[in-house]
């Protein structure tokens, strides 16, 4: 019953706004009805202010229904049919699929919305060719006035890392490349990122060939330090 109850009315009590919607709409078909009667003569034929009431009893009731059934729609037909790797984000991980060394993709969860088979959810996971899964690589991009990536290198059980800073300058880069260290716990951390002034003549632009010279590095810096710990 339970199933069948799901079935029939799910569409309309998991969606809230949908269930308040049809709660509010019973509550005030009441109000809208002694509204509607009081300043009129009760000594006067009955019909016309039954047909009147009916009339505004359906159209209301129709625009309710209209609301409730727009409201309980989840699916956005854009997002439905997006591939993965949208976005800055997905643009970075496939630069770093053409990086030496490095293999780059997507863990994929397949499912149904609507009985209709779709990607539920895509999660980018970058490794490094020769090293175990303990070794991870991750892009973040910062989207505040322009795109700005990082790149954070993760190795768990490794070797250790002093806490701090290194400046690179890679050839054929705008700007010089900064790599940060810490340690979370049994994890080394290495973030690279170019070290942009904050202060510019211009937007700054970090080319995708750029973004390759930093990611050469940090895989480099990555394996020396997994290699440390072995």
């Amino acid at each position: 019953m339970n199933e069948k109850y799901e079935e029939a009315y799910g569409h309309l009590t998991k969606n809230e706004n949908a269930c308040c919607g049809c709660i509010c709409g019973m509550f005030l078909m009441p109000i809208l009805f002694f509204a509607f009667f009081i300043p009129f003569d009760f000594s006067a034929p009955p019909i016309p202010y039954t047909v009147v009431f009916i009339t505004i009893l359906y159209t209301f009731l129709a625009a309710i229904g209209f609301w409730a059934g727009y409201g309980t729609t989840s699916i956005d037909a854009d997002e439905f049919f997006k591939s993965p790797g949208g976005g800055s984000v997905g643009n970075y991980v496939r630069e770093l699929s053409n990086v030496r060394g490095v293999k780059a993709g997507y863990n994929v969860e397949l499912g149904a919305r609507e009985g209709i088979q779709t990607i539920i959810e895509a999660e980018p996971k970058i490794y490094i060719e020769g090293l175990p899964e303990t070794v991870a690589l991750q892009v973040q991009v910062s989207e505040s006035g322009f795109v700005y990536p990082y790149i954070v290198g993760t190795v768990y059980k490794g070797g250790t890392v002093r806490e701090g800073e290194e400046r690179h300058r890679l050839a054929g880069t705008r700007y010089p490349a900064l790599l940060e260290y810490s340690m979370d716990d049994d994890v080394a951390v290495v973030v690279g990122r170019f070290d942009i002034p904050s202060r510019t003549s211009s937007v700054p632009h970090i080319s995708d060939d750029d973004f390759r010279r930093l990611a050469t590095l940090v895989v480099g810096k990555v394996k020396s330090i997994y290699e440390s710990g072995q």
